[in-house]
């Protein structure tokens, strides 16, 4: 543990930190990035910028080497309990016509269903159809 001067892009900063052996990709928190010593921080989603000590730094977004794109329920949905559905999507277009649509992490936690994962042309109709389960046996919309 000891006092730190910190370089973010063009910005320094003066913060106590603990040194430690973390493989894995940290965030700095709100205690670094905006204290009483370094001023407030603030992060530009839109613009995809943060901003400390009124310098500008760009936001850059790890890639995960897949393309991700927006997929959107054409219309509202219920499917009946301890059944499964074909629903009607919107896709983002890109370049490429087949894609590969698959839930997120967090998609059967949020939506309380299952979602399959389907292979589909984006280009051959406005809409595209996926599959979802309903293991539970009320309905979710």
């Amino acid at each position: 543990m000891g006092e730190f001067k910190l370089m973010v892009g063009p910005a320094e900063l003066e913060c106590e930190a603990v040194v430690a052996e973390i493989e894995d990709d940290v965030l700095l928190g709100s205690d670094v990035l905006g204290s009483e010593t370094n001023g407030p921080a603030y992060i530009s989603i839109s613009k995809r910028v943060t901003v400390i000590n009124g310098v500008e730094i760009p936001c850059i977004g790890k890639h995960t080497g897949k393309p991700i794109r927006r997929v959107t329920v054409a219309d509202y949905v219920t499917v009946p309990g301890e059944s499964e559905a074909l629903i009607d999507v919107f896709i983002e277009r890109q370049e490429s016509d087949d894609v590969i649509v698959e839930p997120i992490a967090t998609f059967k936690d949020t939506h309380k269903l299952l979602m399959a994962t389907t292979l589909v042309n984006v280009n051959a109709q406005s809409t595209c159809k996926v599959r979802v389960l309903n293991p539970f046996s009320h309905e979710v919309q």
